[in-house]
């Protein structure tokens, strides 16, 4: 009895006023046969403690200790039997309830386990036998877990399963930082359900970290699957805003858009260094931005019956959305496109290309069909080999499904194909009527197909002009100039003010103060 009560002693002068009152309670008067105190804890706890010596057991264990800066925590449980261990007061513990408040906030965290064993000089506390945790929206559950005093963090001994919300999550290892509400998850980690406000998630990866606010931190290797997206990347950020989340994946990040009548209508695939979308309360897409610092960033999409495969590549793509819809795209530097011929196409069409040193588009409200684009900074269009068009700058409207360029004093807009070229301060192609229009000192060279020249010889030498206007059909290479003409043929001139041309018909009409060298 003498070590029992030495032992007693002990324990109450490191645990402080909480274990006095557990004296008072199980205080043994004077006469009271031992084997009343034996039955009264669970046999369980009294065979664990084979071959312990100096042991005390009692029932109805409570034990409170509050922290100045870390908050305070409560545990208890049904039995206890303590016991001296490598110089420590070692204390198991019996169906066991372990509440935590955490710093300032007052962060509440509560731990049910059968088995529980504290060590009074660490406060060491390890929980196990089935532990179910649950606070700060989260509960957890896995076979055993060690607490932390100075850190506050509960880290499993195995295997554990989380719920967080509308998530649930499994993984190898887990940890619950309860002063910030943290979740870490670590190995094979898996991730299914909702997140806030969006739709359905499936996340695996190597290491998941859960924040208190929405926050999703996923690291060393994470791929992501919703209803409409295909995500990869080596690390991923999701934070929760006010006006929905934001996603940020980096490092090789790839992602795929399945096609969506309403938005896609063929699968989008975009890679980058970096890849952030900004999403709004229904998770509708709010901003997507790809960038990359070394390479370039690229978005490809897929052939959809009317248009051929896409593919564009830039340092930098930022894209804007409305109700969902893309309704703008910016490309602030190098823009590199192209496109396969459509099935459309005309016969010895090849790949469309288009460059620019900056790019703007907006489109219409189906989030499809553009509405206007604008190029600047150096314009290239191209049709395979079939045709080249460039210039310092360029608008696209797709209303009307026309073009314009334009050019700078010294640095003309120019054109060409195979039957000829031009060049002119203004170009516009309007695609729908298959015609160039032509403004401010155009210069013109082309080819008749086999028959005889416009000037009736058959050197088969191009034919030049210059005018203050052109219009030509490409199909019927139809031609009509304007404004101070002047056309020649080696060494055939003619000089009028008005010239009309007909290649397929091989006829000429000049009016307007004509004059001819033949």
């Amino acid at each position: 009895m003498n070590r029992a009560r030495r032992f007693l002693q002990r324990l109450i002068t490191g645990t402080g006023v909480a274990l006095v009152l557990l004296l008072a309670y199980f205080y043994r008067k004077p006469g009271i046969p031992a084997g009343q105190i034996r039955d009264a804890v669970a046999e369980t706890l009294v065979r664990e403690a084979k071959g312990i010596r100096d042991r005390v057991r009692f029932r109805g264990f409570d034990y409170v200790e509050t922290r100045a800066q870390q908050g305070k925590y409560h545990l208890r449980a049904t039995e206890a039997l303590g016991f001296e261990e490598n110089g420590d007061q070692i204390i198991r513990l019996k169906d066991v309830l372990f509440e935590s408040h955490e710093g300032a906030s007052g962060a509440g965290i509560a731990i049910t386990a059968p088995r529980a064993e504290f060590a009074q000089l660490s406060r060491a506390i390890r929980v196990f036998e089935g532990v179910r945790i649950e606070g700060e929206g989260t509960t957890l559950n896995g076979k055993s877990f060690h607490y932390e005093n100075m850190t506050g963090k509960f880290r499993s001994d195995g295997p554990v399963t989380a719920v967080r919300g509308s998530l649930v999550a499994r993984a190898d290892e887990g940890e619950l930082q309860a002063r910030d509400g943290v979740l870490l998850l670590k190995g094979a980690v898996r991730v299914r359900g909702r997140m806030e406000g969006a739709r359905r998630m499936d996340l695996a990866a190597p290491a998941v970290r859960l924040g208190r606010l929405g926050e999703l931190v996923a690291e060393g290797g994470v791929t992501i699957k919703t209803e409409e997206s295909f995500l990869r990347c080596r690390n991923f950020l999701r934070t929760a805003e006010l006006t929905g989340d934001r996603l940020r994946a980096q490092g090789d990040a790839q992602i795929l858009l399945r096609p969506d009548p309403s938005r896609i209508s063929a699968p989008l695939f975009g890679s980058a260094d970096v890849i952030e979308l900004s999403r709004n309360v229904a998770g509708e897409p709010a901003r997507l931005e790809l960038s990359s610092i070394a390479g370039r960033s690229r978005i490809d999409v897929a052939p959809d019956g009317k248009n051929g495969a896409r593919r564009a590549l830039a340092p930098r793509f930022e894209a804007l959305f409305l109700e969902g819809r893309l309704a703008e795209l910016n490309v602030a530097v190098d823009l590199d496109a192209s496109e396969s011929a459509p099935p459309d196409a005309a016969a010895g069409a090849g790949l469309r290309r288009l460059t620019a040193g900056f790019a703007r588009f907006t489109f219409q409200p189906d989030g499809r069909s553009l509405n206007v684009g604008t190029l600047d900074k150096g314009v290239l269009l191209a049709d395979g080999t079939r045709a080249v068009l460039s210039a310092p700058r360029g608008t696209l409207r797709g209303v009307d499904d026309t073009a314009v360029f334009a050019g700078d004093p010294g640095n003309p807009a120019r054109y060409q194909d195979e039957k000829g070229s031009l060049k002119a301060q203004a170009l516009t192609y309007a695609r729908r009527d298959g015609r160039i229009d032509a403004a401010g000192t155009v210069l013109a060279d082309f080819r008749s197909e086999g028959h005889p020249d416009i000037f009736g010889t058959r050197t088969g030498d191009p034919i030049h002009s210059r005018s203050d206007a052109l219009q030509m059909g490409l199909s019927d290479r139809k031609l009509t100039l304007t404004g101070g003409v002047q056309a020649w043929q080696k060494e055939n001139v003619l000089r009028c003010r008005k010239l009309f041309l007909d290649d397929q018909a091989r006829s000429l009409r000049a009016e307007g103060d004509v004059r001819a060298f033949l």
